[in-house]
């Protein structure tokens, strides 16, 4: 993108940070209404144009393989930047399912609110027991028990320009409502100790930081994850992080 296009946008780019943060306070001060489900909510923040899939497929084994069922959802324009194909579900009105075949990561799709979407998809679906909702806005008008930022160790999500300039629409005062920040590298290992630092200069110093290996930029699984519960010494540690994120989520809902 050129100077002077740059330059003509940047007014737009202004309004998306200033909306970031106005957007937040009409929540807070209750004049846009907002629900929260009997189910626990996972707000997964990022920017759909960087590769995310390997995360989200972890997120979604991890949250399997210990007994819980999710509902993945996200906005349509969203899904289709991800690369996933439309199914068909009988019966659905504000949901359809969708489908990437190269993870084979089933999730569900909707055009506007999430609120009507998630509605219909408990009555659906009453064995599933948390929801994932990405998104490229933290707050809206579904509230959330923990949120996670999907961010690469090379292009940090705060470093992104706001749109239309770049592909934030998050302010950098809302990423300290961030409990955990998910690193996604390729080979050779990152400086951690680097990253953690600047992941608290943004976050807060009460953030998480693990960091997740892939093969290559487009890979489509986790080769290793990195995890330190003192976020200091990190070592290839699924385990430990896999407990505490479970145990984080199901635990402020309780």
């Amino acid at each position: 993108m050129n100077v002077v296009f740059k330059l003509l946008l940047y007014p737009w780019a202004l309004m998306t940070g200033f909306f970031a943060c106005w957007r937040k306070r009409q929540f807070e001060m209750g004049v846009w209404k907002s629900v929260a489900f009997e189910l626990p909510t996972l707000a997964i923040l990022c920017n759909p144009e960087d590769n995310i899939l390997p995360t989200l497929h972890w997120l979604d084994q991890t949250l399997r393989k210990n007994n819980h069922q999710p509902t993945v959802l996200m906005h349509q324009s969203i899904s289709r930047q991800l690369g996933f194909e439309n199914q068909t579900l009988e019966g659905a009105e504000y949901i359809h399912p969708v489908l990437h075949t190269r993870t084979d990561l089933k999730a569900f799709a909707y055009r506007n609110s999430p609120v009507l979407p998630m509605s219909e998809s408990v009555s659906l679906y009453p064995d599933h027991d948390v929801f994932a909702l990405i998104k490229t806005k933290l707050h809206n008008e579904v509230r959330h028990e923990v949120s996670v930022l999907l961010s690469w160790v090379d292009r940090p999500y705060w470093k992104e320009k706001f749109w239309p300039i770049g592909n934030r629409f998050e302010s950098m005062v809302n990423l300290r409502d961030v409990a955990i920040v998910m690193f996604s590298f390729t080979s050779p290992l990152p400086d951690f100790a680097k990253c953690v630092h600047e992941a608290r200069q943004y976050c807060g110093e009460q953030v998480q930081v693990v960091f997740l290996e892939l093969e290559s930029d487009d890979a489509c699984a986790v080769k290793r994850l990195y995890y330190s519960e003192d976020q200091t010494e990190f070592i290839e540690d699924h385990d430990t992080f896999g407990r505490m994120f479970i145990t984080s989520l199901f635990r402020e809902r309780n």
